[in-house]
């Protein structure tokens, strides 16, 4: 009698345990799913971010990254930049110079374009290998011209929709505008980067807030920029990142104090380095121009030298007859090569119509 009495209690232990756990597991669960949505808000008051209805601004910001993930796609990203031309990224000198002036070797560097997310490649989500980079000439640590392009082996295909090309601003933006910046940088101190990217809004102010916080740092080619509060700043990871006010590209992130801080941050002022960003950009393209006359230079003659029946000339007469836009830029090869009577003359000509023409 006494052991089923045992039993008994052992047995309604038991079940009181087993109750007492699947009531514990229900309510643990319900305050997870509670605190996770909480906790979305949570991230995006300390980041001071937000995701807008409209992913205008994000076709023009990329992620740039080493080549090599370490585990997983996006878990190498650790700077931005802004598409400023089909095969041209903007982006800040600091990302891609050391602190001892060594310029970062192209070959360890991609671009991304076309996503939004920085952990999932989707159709439009395409990776670039970059070819050269171009740091200001003038670029010091903490002291200005804080900017340089990343031109890439390949160019973005006009047919994604998802990369568009920044328009350039002329102009410093006005004290009081409020613009947006968006980067894929830490949603908070210390923390984790950012899937998605994000958005913050920014009022640009007057350069004696940078003055006063950032002292002799603060240089004449800078943008002063604050959140309205303590919860809006920009973060490790966020560096390059690109700055627009009524939709033109304004600002390349330079420097800030910390993440969520009432301090200023700076931006390398587009407008300021407007001719330098063309400049730079151009002479890529100079020294493509010139090979590819070289190497017409040399086809032509060779195909003149082997025409015994006169059928290239033909040909090339017709087609030109037919292409306007042939006929103009063959016409001006063809001058060319009439001026010239050596590989140097030819050098001489080339850069005669080049500086001319800028």
């Amino acid at each position: 009698m006494l052991l089923v009495k045992k039993m008994q209690i052992i047995l309604l232990l038991s079940h009181i345990k087993n109750q007492f756990l699947l009531s514990f597991a229900n309510n643990l669960s319900n305050y997870v799913d509670d605190n996770s949505k909480e906790g979305d808000d949570y991230v995006f008051m300390i980041s001071g971010g937000y995701r807008p209805n409209s992913d205008f601004l994000t076709k023009s910001a990329v992620s740039i990254r080493t080549r090599q993930p370490t585990k997983f796609f996006g878990d190498n990203h650790f700077c931005n930049g802004a598409v400023v031309s089909w095969n041209i990224v903007l982006s800040a000198a600091h990302c891609v110079v050391d602190q001892y002036g060594v310029v970062t070797r192209p070959h360890r560097l991609s671009v991304i374009a076309g996503c939004s997310g920085r952990l999932k490649k989707t159709i439009t989500c395409m990776e670039y290998k970059v070819l050269r980079i171009v740091p200001h000439s003038q670029f010091h640590r903490h002291r200005g011209n804080d900017i340089a392009l990343l031109i890439l082996e390949t160019s973005f295909p006009a047919s994604n929709k998802k990369i568009s090309i920044s328009s350039l601003a002329t102009q410093r933006p006005a004290i009081g505008t409020v613009c947006q910046a968006v980067g894929w940088g830490q949603i908070y101190w210390d923390g984790p980067f950012s899937d998605e990217a994000i958005f913050v809004n920014l009022t640009v102010t007057s350069n004696d807030e940078c003055i006063e916080n950032y002292d002799y740092n603060f240089a004449d080619d800078l943008l002063c920029v604050m959140g309205a509060t303590f919860e809006i700043g920009l973060c490790r990871g966020d560096s390059g990142a690109p700055l627009f006010c009524n939709n033109k590209l304004h600002g390349i992130l330079s420097e800030g104090k910390s993440c969520n801080s009432l301090q200023p941050t700076t931006y390398s002022a587009v407008s300021v380095h407007y001719n330098w960003i063309h400049h730079a950009s151009s002479a890529p393209k100079v020294r493509l121009s010139f090979i590819s006359i070289v190497i017409v230079y040399v086809s032509y003659n060779v195909l003149l030298s082997a025409d015994e029946g006169g059928m290239f000339r033909l040909l090339r007469t017709d087609y030109v007859r037919h292409n306007r836009p042939f006929e103009r830029t063959l016409g001006t090869i063809v001058k060319i090569f009439k001026e010239t009577r050596s590989a140097t003359d030819l050098l001489r000509s080339v850069h005669n119509r080049i500086a001319y023409s800028n």
